[in-house]
């Protein structure tokens, strides 16, 4: 179970064990995750805090979960540790990289149901962002060029 002082996660963030982490992989070739995958969480380099924190949390309405320095800052929704990890670890007030180079191309947020995602569409509406539909989807892109797909989860 996750830890809580003042509402904030109480959390450490060690750096990764590369060598350890390739040693564990054989030498099958990777072209893709396999179709249905989920991810708990992803980390996102930003350029500005502020701007994350008024759009991850004023905007999309996520729950700050815990903040490290002027550097990194961690978001959620549910009650969950982080779904989204912000920081400028690679640099404050730089620009966003070429929508060409190497990366994640977008993400998705599914929200439990229609009126969360409704909420979210207020709260961005709010902070002046409009998202766009595209292919049957809504779409948005924060202020450092991710973009993010907004779905409704489906029922099963």
């Amino acid at each position: 179970m996750w830890e809580y002082q003042n509402g904030f996660l109480t959390a450490v963030t060690d750096p990764l064990d590369a060598e350890n982490l390739l040693q564990e992989a054989d030498d099958t070739p990777w072209s893709a995750l396999p179709a249905g995958t989920v991810i708990g969480h992803i980390h996102l380099h930003v350029s500005d805090l502020d701007k994350a924190r008024t759009f991850y949390h004023q905007g999309l309405g996520m729950d700050i979960t815990l903040t490290i320095g002027g550097h990194a800052l961690f978001v959620s929704a549910g009650g969950y540790h982080h779904h989204v990890g912000l920081n400028t670890w690679n640099g404050k007030r730089i620009a966003a990289p070429n929508p060409q180079s190497v990366g994640l191309v977008h993400y998705s947020i599914e929200f439990e149901d229609e009126a969360s995602l409704k909420r979210s569409l207020e709260g961005l509406e709010n902070i002046g962002v409009t998202p766009v539909r595209e292919q049957g989807s809504l779409w948005v892109t924060d202020p450092f060029g991710h973009k993010i797909k907004l779905l409704k989860k489906e029922k099963h």
